[in-house]
């Protein structure tokens, strides 16, 4: 039905049904037309499908490598401090020991070096990269906000996303049980209404000055987005899969086995 191809499937049935009483020339070219169409309706649907991964998983690239390059920064300038530290640490007691009888030397010195030792371990615990990072054309907007139609997204692959299945006991779509995945990974929690609502803007806006943690968690909800998608190639090529089964039964000189 997100394809467009469920009259035709119908028409194929038919046909098969067709073709056991009737099996003549006209009912033949017939079914293998209406075939030839279902087939190239899927590859289409197929080639979308695959299009749409492409471009999801080149966003998640991009913002993994950007999250990787921070974190990356950050090692660099965690060590630096840390070494500081020690050497800072490893001075002021040489220095404690040597000026050891010189009144309250030693003291205003074990005095300087902790104060020093204690300001780079803060500046580790505060060592965060920023990125200014841009994203116009926004997939997770469209996921999060669920418009009727899609400005990003193939409207097969749109229909699949929100379609909620009857036979569900909870009436879910694809789209939220993703949201809902999103929530699991903890971005939002634990912030003030203020801050979430930045946050938010970022994340399904235009973009924004981003951390490397909050890059790395862009990446994965495009990692999942993406996951979803390939599941619906999964199932068109089982559905491919089955037509061609029907298809070698009636016309076995075209069977690829």
């Amino acid at each position: 039905n997100a394809m467009g191809i469920l009259e035709l499937l119908e028409r194929y049935v038919q046909s098969l049904e067709n073709l056991n009483s009737n099996p003549n020339t006209e009912t033949r070219l017939q079914h293998l037309e209406l075939y030839q169409k279902l087939s190239h309706r899927i590859a289409f649907a197929e080639l979308e499908i695959s299009s749409e991964s492409a471009e999801l998983e080149c966003e998640e690239d991009r913002a993994d490598q950007i999250a990787k390059y921070l974190k990356a920064k950050e090692g660099d300038t965690d060590t630096k401090l840390t070494v500081a530290s020690i050497v800072i640490g490893a001075v002021g007691a040489i220095l404690t020991t040597v000026f050891f009888d010189s009144g309250k030397t030693p003291e205003y010195i074990a005095l300087s070096a902790g104060i020093l030792g204690a300001t780079l371990g803060a500046m580790i615990l505060v060592n965060k990269k920023k990125v200014t990072f841009q994203h116009e054309r926004n997939h997770l907007q469209e996921i999060w906000e669920g418009p009727a139609t899609s400005k990003y997204f193939p409207a097969s692959v749109w229909y699949y996303l929100n379609y909620v299945y009857p036979e569900k006991e909870e009436q879910v779509s694809k789209r939220e049980e993703i949201i809902e995945k999103w929530m699991g990974l903890g971005i939002f929690e634990d912030l003030k209404p203020k801050d979430k609502e930045v946050l938010t803007q970022k994340f399904f806006g235009k973009g924004g000055v981003y951390l490397s943690d909050e890059m790395s968690e862009r990446a994965s909800m495009y990692d999942q987005l993406g996951s979803q998608i390939n599941l619906m190639m999964q199932d068109l090529k089982s559905l491919s899969r089955e037509l061609e089964v029907l298809q070698a039964k009636k016309f076995p000189e075209f069977s690829q086995n």
